[in-house]
């Protein structure tokens, strides 16, 4: 498989994980009968399945109400009991992926949110269903909160803000998932929502909280996206471009993570005035994540370097040019690109298009 149509792969399978993970094939008799508050579970005690209506966790207990039983009463079970949990819920699959085709990320959270919302509570459960489908909709909503940033030079707006918060709350339950490996990219991504809102003091608590990982851990690019986003969010540019070079360096090239670290290191370069650097970032993640949002930020950032001439002067021999000895004229290969592809028009973000609806 060749790189292009590895990373068509890769953004299908960011675009639509749902489309592959079932669920299950229809509701079970017993979760039809859920009281408002509570949420149907086939939980796993010792070597016993059972099904409950879970209603709240205190004190290391899991209050229920067994099947058949009326309103009100509840019985409890010792959390270190139950061995696993299974949450009978079903995903409008389908409207979900159409929305994500269709970058309504607000959208998508949305009906994954009205879905899993029972489940939150619970996720401490061991080896419970609800984990990675509720990460996800934290994703979206981070996708929609970009989106509602983007064209205000970087300028948070409420909307945004907002959009941040709802995806903390989600990775916040997740991260009591002490026995799930995504722990640790809720901690993550939970840290960046917080850097994103300049609460920097939060950020690095989550941040020491998540497991330093070593190269090549599944979590590494992450871990260091996470670190340089809260550096750049403080004004240290710099220290971000080094950070995120890590994350590049060692990153497996997972879609939710690779792109972005790409475009953090661009915006970083060009903070610092390394226009240079900034252009031949811009520049791979245009051709190579064209027709994504990343690739329509990395062709607008290239096209105003490029007509605004910060890269005419001629670059100064460097150490990789030097050993690899590269003598191609980058600002050409680049005009040549422009040449070829128009800078998109900035799609509206769902909260606008939903005020020019509104619109008389």
């Amino acid at each position: 498989m060749n790189r292009g149509r590895s990373i068509a792969v890769a953004v299908f399978a960011f675009l639509a994980p749902l489309w592959a993970r079932s669920q299950i094939g229809s509701t079970p008799p017993f979760a039809r009968n859920a009281f408002t508050g509570e949420c149907p579970a086939r939980v796993t005690v010792q070597d016993r399945e059972q099904e409950l209506y879970l209603v709240r966790v205190e004190k290391n207990f899991v209050y229920f109400r067994p099947v058949g039983a009326p309103a009100g009463t509840l019985s409890a079970l010792r959390l270190d009991m139950i061995r696993s949990a299974y949450f009978p819920f079903e995903l409008e699959e389908y409207a979900i992926f159409e929305a994500t085709i269709q970058r309504r990320w607000e959208t998508a959270a949305n009906l994954m949110v009205q879905t899993l919302e029972p489940t939150l509570p619970f996720l401490m459960l061991p080896e419970n269903n609800a984990v990675e489908p509720v990460l996800d909709a934290g994703l979206y909503l981070m996708r929609a909160a970009a989106a509602a940033t983007r064209g205000t030079q970087g300028n948070l707006t409420p909307a945004a803000v907002s959009l941040y918060e709802r995806a903390l709350r989600l990775f916040s339950h997740a991260s009591k998932a002490e026995w799930s490996a995504a722990r640790e990219q809720a901690l993550l991504r939970a840290a960046m929502c917080q850097a994103a809102c300049r609460r920097f003091d939060q950020a690095e608590k989550l941040l020491t909280a998540a497991r330093l990982p070593d190269p090549g851990d599944g979590d590494y690019g992450l871990y260091h996206l996470g670190r340089a986003s809260l550096l750049f969010a403080q004004g240290r540019a710099l220290d971000a471009a080094n950070a995120v070079a890590l994350s590049i360096a060692f990153e497996n090239k997972d879609i939710r993570v690779f792109p972005d670290a790409l475009l953090l290191s661009a915006r970083a370069h060009e903070e610092i005035m390394d226009y240079y650097r900034a252009r031949d970032i811009y520049y791979e993640v245009a051709r190579l994540f064209g027709a994504t949002e990343w690739g329509e930020i990395a062709l607008e950032r290239l096209a105003d370097i490029m007509e605004n001439g910060l890269t005419e002067e001629k670059e100064k021999a460097n150490i990789a040019k030097v050993f690899f000895g590269s003598a191609e004229d980058l600002n050409a290969v680049v005009r040549d690109f422009l040449n070829k592809r128009k800078p998109p028009t900035r799609p509206p973000s769902e909260e606008e298009s939903t005020d020019q609806k509104e619109t008389p």
